[in-house]
Parts: C-alpha cells; structure tokens; sequence
C-alpha cells in the first residue's frame, strides 16, 4: 500500500507478463448487458490496462483497454459490454480482471464497476422499490454513524473525499454517498429528507454549516460551497434530528440528559439562526431522561425521538414462539409506552410530539423473529396501529433501515428484494386513509409471559384499525390475525358508509411467522389481492393466521 488521494493506494509492480488483479463480482445480469468501469491511478509510464469480465471457468464474456499516465493521478473510463450470446443466469459470480504490461509500476486509488443503467449513481432497482412504496420520508445519514460522521467528508468530487475508518461499525467509510448524493435520491424517489446532524462529536457550528449547505442561497459561504458541487437551488431541508442515541454508552459523545439538554440549545440555536423555519427533533430516550430534558429545554423543546430497538439481549435458544408473542404483546400496549414518554411534554404544557425515528426487531439472530421474517412486518403493523390511535401524538416513523442492515430491502448477489415488513410498509403507505375512525373489535385473546420483554396478560387476537380519506370517499381497515395457531372467521360491520360499496382486500402471509423471501425466491412471502362487495354493511371473511389485511372500500356517490 502506498498513500493515494483518498487513503491508501495499491500500488502494484508487475514481475512478468500477464500481471494484474482479478476480483469477484456480482452483477445485475438479469437486466443489463453493460458495465462503466472507473480507475483512478498513475502508473511509472504510460501503460496499457485490458479489462475483462470472465467466468469461474475462465470463458471469456466482456473485454475493453485503455491506459494510465505518468505525471500524476488520472481518471479513466471505459464501458465493458457482454455480448449477446453470452447469457448467463441471475446471479451467477463473475471475475473482473485488470490486466498490466511489464515491466510497470502503478497506483491505483480507486476502481470502480457500475452498471450503465444507474441513475446519477443509484441502482434503478433500489429506486423502482422505493418508488412503488411511496413512502413519505428518509433519514440521513443513520443511526450511531452519525455522532462520528463529518458531513464535508462527503462532498466535493468523489474522488476527492477522503476513506476512513467507520466510527461506529468495524468497516470502512468510503464517503461515495454524501449530502449532494442521499439528497438527489430523495428527488428521484420523492421521499422528504430528514438529516440527523451529529451531537456526538461535532459541534454546533458544523451543523449549522450543514444547514446554510443544504438551505442557503448561493452568496453565502455554503451555498456558494453547494453551488460548487454541482447545486444552485438550496435543497429546503426542514426536518433535522439533533443527535443519535446519546443517552447509550455505546455512543461517541455520550452525555447525561442534562448535559444533553444543554448540547440540545446550543445546536439549535445555530440551526435556526441559519434558517428559523426548521423543524427540530430533540434525541430522546426514556421518560426519566424525556423529563430531564424538558426541564433544562422547556419549550425548545417541540419533537422527542423515539428509538424502539427491542430484543438483542434475547438468547439464540430461545424458543421463537415465545420470541414472537413477546414482540407482539410488546407492541399490543405500545401506546401506554408512548404516553409515559410523552408525559413530561403534557406535563409542562408542551404540545406533546413524537417522533420514530429507528423501529425494528433487534433479535439479530437469525433462528428468531427477526427484520427479515414474517414476524417484523405484524410487529411493525402493531406499532403503527398502535401510533394511529395515538391521536397525533407520533408525528413520524421511520423504520430501519433502507437496504441490508436491519432493512425493509435486501441486495444480495447483484439482485434486490424485500423483506416482508416492506410488502407492510407498501400497505400502510399506498392509500388514502388519512383520518382515523373509531374501530371496535370483539374477539378472543391470548398472553406472554413477559420473560424479555413485557408480561401481558391479554393480547387481542386480532389488531384493527380504520381510517377515512378526506373526502369520506374510501374506507381503509387493516386487521392483523396475531394468532400462531387459527385462521380467524371475521364479520365486518360498517356503520356510516355506503352499505353495498365495493373495494380491494389484500393481505400479507407466510407458510409460518418466520417466512421470509430470498435471493433465490424473493416472492416467497408476497401482497395477494382480490375483490370484494359489502352486503349491507357487511362482510365475512377468514383472516389466515399471522396475517396482515387490508380492505379499502370506495363509495363514489
């Protein structure tokens, strides 16, 4: 290894003929024969590079030369294309080779393959995705990331920005993805931005200058900065987190809630002094540290976070059945949770407001109800049935995460796909329900036993909620069958809508509670639909077991 721009380079010196590199790679075979290859390096004279795409067995599928100069670092780029003829199925690992002249020396920074159907970067697949969910809103740059993240690490020209060492997790940080990028995702998949700045190590100043980045006009120091990489127009990013976590000691920065409190006005202050109409969330914890914090802030205080991560202390023996009851019981009083968190808010004549800001199972072991089965997605329906009834005291939820770390989509050897909880996601965010009505549910119940989580003593078997659009035209009920063992004949009366409307059932289910969808089989745990009529106001129907329905009613008159 040699010094490069960003870090280390390697630096390669060829002893014969036929020198080079050759990596595994995976490709989107199944959708585009083209692939952009980027190499940033120098070389001790100018030399001949011949790429290729080969398989395990060597055949030959894709070749391309260009060369390195001396003098300094250079850029180069050369389209590989698979011929036709030279199909190969999805998945299926390819070798990339760089092949060198002799006798040489180079340097290489930075090598890169990019499908050439990306779109500014972004796999289209990724975007199709989170297109279809429709989801309303994205959160930047994650979780214990941020309190050691340094937002100018991440813009500038890519190859510029420096590789280093990730702060929270044991990997590197390669600053491909900044502000400029995450943001323009944000555009193509219109999805709001919402920034967590980073409380831990950074300072108040440096989120302030984030903010001037994204909002300001172009005659400022940071909107001229932005309008240097590329963006004239601010951005008018309006929702932004203060800090992540750092009430746990697992934290860089970690503080106690008063000191946090303190840190809490100070970065504020900066923030709104560069644009007054953000809205800001203040990191949040348990109601002893919520009540700490409303104490020291008072009426700064407008938005608490809300992180429920549950489950990672549970044993890998444990029996999943039980695992699952507990998670399901957990969120079957979820509310009371959320009213002690936001009792020191009332308690001080604040408009109470919540904001979700990390949710998933936090078993992470994979024979448990985890983030990738059937048992995260009737959890989360619980949870957000659970802030539905809340009356507007959750103001947002964001799950985590996007894409392969405790994530609602999967890429996995060059193919992506769901997770059940994102076929959940899709239900929850493709329809018009906006105003809850009142629900009333007669059925019967089952306990947990509160050995992880919480002991409750009565679980509803079946979890409803209803909401009506703004026009009263369409009717959304989702009903969540929570039972492990029984299909669930159900009568449906609908008082104050069309009696004979008609609508769309669909519903999210598995072989078990831990079916999941992979690589292999991405449609294994899928939304299957159909129509239906109310008769009078009513309806029968059989919810399977560990299931999540939703009926949508149109009344067009």
């Amino acid at each position: 290894l040699d010094r490069g721009i960003r870090g280390p380079a390697q630096q390669i010196t060829t002893m014969a003929a036929g020198a080079g590199l050759r990596t595994l790679v995976y490709l989107p075979l199944h959708r585009q024969r083209g692939y952009r290859l980027t190499i940033r390096g120098r070389a001790s004279k100018t030399t001949r590079i011949v790429a290729r795409l080969l398989t395990l067995r060597g055949d030959e599928l894709s070749w391309g030369d260009t060369s390195l100069g001396t003098g300094g670092w250079h850029t180069v780029q050369r389209t590989l294309r698979r011929a036709p003829g030279r199909d190969l199925p999805t998945s299926t690992p390819v070798i990339l080779e760089l092949q060198l002249e002799h006798p040489v020396t180079v340097w290489l920074d930075r090598c890169s393959l990019i499908p050439a159907d990306d779109r500014y970067g972004w796999d289209p697949e990724v975007i199709t995705w989170m297109t279809d969910v429709q989801l309303p809103l994205l959160r930047f740059p994650g979780g214990n990331f941020v309190s050691g993240y340094h937002w100018r690490d991440g813009v500038g020209p890519v190859d510029q920005r420096p590789i280093l060492p990730n702060p929270a997790w044991p990997i590197i940080e390669w600053n491909d993805v900044g502000t400029d990028e995450w943001l323009q995702l944000c555009n193509l998949v219109e999805w709001e931005p919402l920034i967590c700045v980073n409380a831990g190590s950074g300072t108040p100043q440096e989120a302030a200058d984030w903010v001037a980045y994204c909002n300001s006009g172009i005659e400022t120091p940071m909107g001229a900065l932005r309008s240097a990489n590329g963006r004239v127009q601010p951005y008018n990013v309006k929702r932004w987190e203060i800090g992540n976590e750092l009430y746990g000691d697992w934290q860089i920065g970690h503080v106690t809630a008063d000191s946090y409190a303190q840190r809490y006005m100070a970065f504020r202050a900066a923030m709104l002094a560069v644009d007054p109409d953000l809205q800001i969330i203040a990191n949040g914890h348990d109601a002893e540290w919520n009540q700490a914090l409303v104490d020291r802030a008072g009426s700064a205080i407008s938005s608490i976070s809300v992180h429920t991560l549950e489950g990672n202390h549970i044993p890998a023996e444990a029996d999943p059945e039980a695992v699952y009851r507990e998670f399901i019981g957990y969120a079957s009083v979820y509310g009371d949770h959320l009213e002690s968190l936001a009792e020191p808010m009332r308690q001080a004549g604040i408009e109470a407001k919540l904001a979700i800001t990390e949710l998933s199972v936090f078993t992470l072991k994979s024979g448990l109800p985890n983030v990738d089965n059937l048992s995260e997605a009737l959890y989360y329906s619980g949870i957000v049935n659970a802030s539905i009834r809340s009356g507007g005291l959750v103001e947002l939820i964001t799950h985590s995460a996007l894409i392969n770390h405790s994530a609602g989509l999967v890429k996995q050897r060059g193919i992506v796909y769901p997770h059940p909880v994102w076929r959940a996601l899709r239900l929850y965010s493709t329809h018009e329900g906006i105003q809850p009505v009142q629900v009333t549910v007669q059925c019967s119940s089952f306990s947990c036993t509160g050995e992880w989580l919480t002991k409750v003593k009565q679980i509803d078997t079946i979890d409803a909620v209803a909401l009506i659009s703004q026009d009263a035209k369409t009717l959304v009920v989702f009903l969540t069958n929570r039972s492990l063992e029984s299909d669930v004949d159900f009568e449906l009366a609908i008082d104050g809508f069309d009696a004979g409307a008609d609508g769309s059932l669909s519903f999210l289910t598995g072989e078990t509670f831990m079916a999941s969808n992979s690589w292999q089989n991405p449609d294994f745990v899928r939304i299957k639909a159909h129509m239906v009529s109310l008769e009078n106001g009513h309806l029968n129907h059989v919810l399977p077991r560990h299931s999540l329905t939703r009926l949508v009613l149109s009344n067009e008159e």
